[in-house]
């Protein structure tokens, strides 16, 4: 874009029908496209569920086992807490990783100083519970064709629209510097670093000099 701006005139003059205010709007643009991109879910390896799993478990078993304690004593609803242990698996663990962490805070001042599980503790319980809801499958359910969520289709439209607008970007470019020489300046789209900046990378390498 920079290597544009200061030809836009030349641009108008070869090519009237382009909308030059069309292509400007390209750095934003892209900038919205990685911000969709980051909004997409993506599913979770094997190793990272395990790991968040290996995270909640422990304190997930040993919360539960004083919630149990502390209803028996009368200071946490008794049947809260028979709910939370009543099943079992992987998305069972998770959901009560959340619940726990949603009692202790409705029981906060009948609880206060009599537990050893500090607030970061029970944050993370939730957080990890809230996690591995969203990356576990239930028990018994199967994967099934989904439609494409609000956020993929916002990234594909910007996408395209990145991808049009690019084309109209090299033409300029073409209108600018030529075919031959355009590439020099513009780099492709995928490209992380320009071509003209990798030819003045290479021409500053010296070259070895022939043995005699």
């Amino acid at each position: 874009m920079d290597a544009v701006r200061p030809h836009l005139a030349q641009v108008r003059k070869a090519l009237p029908l382009l909308d030059v205010n069309d292509f400007l709007e390209l750095p934003s643009l892209a900038l919205g496209l990685g911000l969709a991109v980051d909004r997409i879910f993506v599913p979770a390896s094997p190793q990272e569920i395990r790991a968040r799993q290996a995270s909640l478990r422990p304190v997930r078993s040993q919360a539960l086992r004083y919630l149990e304690v502390a209803a028996e004593l009368g200071l946490v609803p008794g049947d809260r807490v028979k709910k939370i242990r009543a099943n079992t698996g992987p998305v069972d663990e998770a959901r009560d990783g959340v619940a726990i962490a949603a009692l202790f805070i409705d029981s906060e001042a009948a609880l206060a100083g009599k537990h050893p599980f500090s607030a970061g503790a029970l944050e993370q319980l939730g957080d990890d519970g809230n996690w591995l809801i969203s990356q576990l499958l239930p028990s018994g359910a199967t994967a099934e064709k989904t439609e494409r969520s609000p956020q993929a289709v916002v990234r594909d439209q910007l996408w395209t629209d990145v991808l049009r607008r690019y084309d109209e970007l090299y033409q300029a470019g073409v209108a600018i510097w030529g075919r031959r020489k355009v590439d020099e300046h513009i780099p492709a789209l995928h490209s992380r670093v320009s071509a003209a900046a990798a030819t003045a990378a290479s021409k500053a390498v010296p070259t070895t000099p022939a043995t005699p």
